[in-house]
């Protein structure tokens, strides 16, 4: 059995702490579009440098919208998790849409 670093337990407090700065900077956005998402996961992009974020959305809108939408957003939402965030550097950020909500 594996048992987990104290790495590996900074990069799972990162992971949360990124998606919980997104989903609060998502319903507060002024964008309709943005404010239909939610986070579904954020995990390393292959390292803490870089994070993938996985969104979705209940709302019914053309995937092109919604990927130029969230492409626009990055560097705002990025903003939003140094602010959050406590780390000297904040990692840069890969947002995609994870497909219809179930």
């Amino acid at each position: 059995m594996k048992r987990r670093t104290s790495a590996d337990h900074k990069l799972l407090q990162l992971c949360s702490r990124v998606e919980q700065a997104i989903d609060l900077a998502l319903g507060a956005s002024a964008d309709p579009l943005l404010q239909g998402c939610w986070v579904v996961e954020v995990r390393p992009a292959p390292t803490a440098r870089r994070l993938c974020v996985r969104i979705q959305t209940a709302d019914a809108v053309p995937i092109d919208e919604l990927e130029r939408g969230l492409l626009r957003a990055t560097p705002w939402l990025r903003s939003e998790v140094a602010v959050f965030v406590n780390r000297r550097k904040t990692p840069d950020l890969l947002v995609i849409w994870a497909g219809p909500a179930a």
